[in-house]
């Protein structure tokens, strides 16, 4: 079997994909939403465990939102942008 073919091989390669793409939204949603990647105010609010500030959480969000919206075909920074700003005024309230 060659591995380019086998399931675990795919699942890196998948996973790697996504890495990058919450990467490149993350980056994008911080400089047009005007975050500021090294505080800390969104850690509580999207982050997860062991984020350790707005940028990491930012991304752990992103990912989490991209394996939903790839599903639907819909992942692109502007329907993120705008469940980014949902979220947020969600918890403001």
């Amino acid at each position: 079997m060659i591995i380019e073919h086998s399931k675990a091989f795919l699942s890196f390669m998948a996973n790697k994909d996504l890495d990058r793409k919450a990467s490149q939204y993350a980056d994008s949603l911080l400089f047009v939403m005007q975050i500021k990647p090294y505080q800390m105010e969104l850690v509580q609010i999207v982050g997860k465990a062991g984020d350790k500030n707005n940028l990491d959480a930012i991304r752990s969000w992103v990912k989490s939102q991209l394996c939903c919206e790839s599903e639907k075909g819909e992942d692109n920074l502007e329907t993120l942008r705008n469940k980014l700003q949902r979220c947020l005024e969600d918890a403001a309230d």
